[in-house]
C-alpha cells in the first residue's frame, strides 16, 4: 500500500512540474536535514552511534534546538583521506535522496547547510544541546577528535565551539576547504548538474551561527545563500542581511518559517513594545531600525522627489511598515526574493517558534482551500501584499533623477497602478 501511494504521489508531482513548466513557473523543493521516522528505522545502521544532530544555543533558543535527528557516521561516508567513498552505505543513501529530489524539481533549497559541512552534534537523549560540539571541527574532543578536519592550533581557544569564530579563518587552506566541502563538491553539485539543475537553482540555507568552514565553502563556490532583513543590525553599514549588501546570486527575504509573521515583527519593532522589554529600551531600538529602513529606502531621494513619484509611507502604521519591508526586497542587487506564504496572505499567526517543541502550536498554518478568494479579500482590506503596488513603488524608488523619458518604464508603471487598483476593489 505504501509503495502504491508513493507511486501515485510521484506521478502527480511530475504532472504538476510539467504543467508549471508550460506556464513558465518552476518548482523549488526542500531537502530537509531531518529524517522521517521510517527512514530512521530503515537506515539506522548508517547513523553515528550515541550522537544526534541539532543546533547550538542561539538567537532562537538559549538551550539550543533539540532536533534529535540522526547524523550519518563519517566512517560510512568518507575514506581515510576525508574524501567521499562512493561505495559507502551513507554515500549511497544520500545519492539516492538527492538524485530523486533533483529529478522531481527544477530547484532545491538545501536545509541547514551546516549539517552537511560543519554539523553540531550532541549526546543522544540529552535535555539540551549545550554539551555538543562541531563534529568535524573538534580536534580536542575525546570522543570525536578522530573526525576533525583541523588541528588544535586551528581553533580560537578563547571562543566556545558554538561560536562562529571557533575555527580560525587562517585554518581554511585549500585542502581543508575541499575536505569540508566534499559532500557539496562530490555529490550535490554533480547530481544537480546531471539533472539539468544549475547551481544557481540551489539555495544553501545558511542561517544561524555560520562557521568559517561553512562560509568559506559557500563563498569560494559562489553558491546561493539566504539573507533575512529581520536580522539586520542597524548599526552596521556592512551587515550581510542589509539589502544593499546582498550579492546578486543570494536570496533575500524579510523572514522565514522560523521568524515571526512579518506583521507581528513590525508591530513589536515599531508600534508597541513587547511585554518583555522596557519602553526606553524599545524606543531606542525602534528609532535605530526605523532610521535604517528609511535611509535604505528613501535616503537618496528628497521629500519633493518622493511626493512627485507618489511615494508615501506612514511610519506609524503597522501595515504600511509591513509593505515597506516587502518593497525593500526589490531594491537590493539580489535577483531572487522570497516571501513566506503567511506573509503573502497577511496572516497574523506565527508558523513556527524554534526551541518550542509543541506540534499543537508549531507547524499548524496552512494555505486556505479557497486561497484565491482569501487573498483577494485580504489584499482589498489592506492586510495581504498588493504585489503590483509593491513592484510599482520599487520601480519609482529606483527611477533615475529627472523627468522620466523611458516610455516602456512609464507604461509598466501605469499597468502596475491599474492592477493594484483592481486588487483594492472590495471583495464580498
Amino acid at each position: 500500500r505504501y509503495a502504491f501511494v508513493q507511486f501515485i504521489a510521484s506521478q502527480q508531482k511530475q504532472d504538476v512540474k510539467n504543467r508549471l513548466k508550460k506556464m513558465g513557473m518552476q518548482v523549488m523543493a526542500d531537502r530537509q536535514v531531518g529524517w522521517s521516522i521510517s527512514d530512521r528505522w530503515a537506515y539506522q545502521d548508517v547513523a553515528l552511534k550515541g550522537w544526534v544532530l541539532g543546533c547550538p544555543p542561539d538567537y532562537f533558543s538559549k538551550d539550543g534546538q533539540i532536533w534529535n535527528f540522526p547524523i550519518i557516521d563519517p566512517a560510512k561516508l568518507f575514506d581515510a583521506n576525508g574524501q567521499l567513498d562512493r561505495t559507502a552505505p551513507g554515500t549511497q543513501l544520500l545519492e539516492r535522496l538527492y538524485r530523486k529530489i533533483f529529478s522531481e524539481n527544477t530547484g532545491v533549497r538545501i536545509d541547514h547547510t551546516l549539517g552537511l559541512i560543519d554539523p553540531w552534534v550532541y549526546p543522544k537523549d540529552a535535555p539540551t544541546t549545550k554539551d555538543g560540539t562541531r563534529l568535524f571541527s573538534s580536534p580536542t574532543h575525546d570522543a570525536l577528535k578522530q573526525y576533525s578536519r583541523i588541528k588544535p592550533d586551528d581553533i580560537n581557544k578563547d571562543k566556545a565551539p558554538d561560536s562562529g569564530e571557533w575555527v580560525k579563518q587562517a585554518a581554511m587552506t585549500e585542502d581543508r576547504v575541499r575536505t569540508y566541502g566534499a559532500l557539496v563538491d562530490q555529490l550535490i553539485l554533480p547530481l544537480a548538474k546531471a539533472a539539468g539543475i544549475d547551481k544557481n537553482k540551489l539555495i544553501f540555507e545558511d542561517l544561524g551561527a555560520i562557521t568559517a568552514p561553512t562560509a568559506t565553502v559557500l563563498k569560494e563556490r559562489g553558491l546561493s545563500a539566504i539573507r533575512v532583513t529581520q536580522f539586520i543590525n542597524p548599526h552596521d553599514p556592512q551587515d550581510m542581511h542589509r539589502g544593499k549588501n546582498v550579492p546578486s546570486h543570494h536570496w533575500l527575504t524579510p523572514g522565514t518559517h522560523d521568524n515571526p509573521a512579518l506583521y507581528n515583527w513590525v508591530t513589536d519593532m515599531f508600534i508597541r513594545p513587547p511585554d518583555t522589554m522596557k519602553h526606553d529600551e524599545w524606543a531606542k531600538r525602534k528609532s535605530d531600525h526605523l532610521l535604517r529602513l528609511q535611509y535604505d529606502m528613501y535616503g537618496h531621494l528628497s521629500p519633493s522627489q518622493c511626493k512627485r513619484r507618489g511615494l508615501k509611507t506612514n511610519w506609524n502604521d503597522a501595515q504600511d511598515l509591513t509593505r515597506a519591508m516587502v518593497t525593500e526586497l526589490f531594491l537590493s542587487p539580489a535577483r531572487n526574493v522570497q516571501l513566506f506564504f503567511a506573509d503573502w496572505f497577511g496572516m497574523r499567526d506565527n508558523y513556527n517558534q524554534p526551541g518550542l517543541f509543541d506540534d499543537n502550536v508549531n507547524w499548524q498554518l496552512r494555505i486556505p482551500h479557497d486561497y484565491q478568494k482569501a487573498y483577494f479579500k485580504a489584499v482589498s482590506q489592506g492586510k495581504a501584499i498588493n504585489l503590483p503596488r509593491t513592484l510599482r513603488n520599487g520601480l519609482k524608488i529606483k527611477q533615475p533623477a529627472g523627468p522620466c523619458t523611458d516610455k516602456a518604464f512609464g507604461s509598466l508603471v501605469k499597468e502596475l497602478d491599474h492592477l493594484a487598483a483592481i486588487l483594492d476593489e472590495p471583495v464580498r
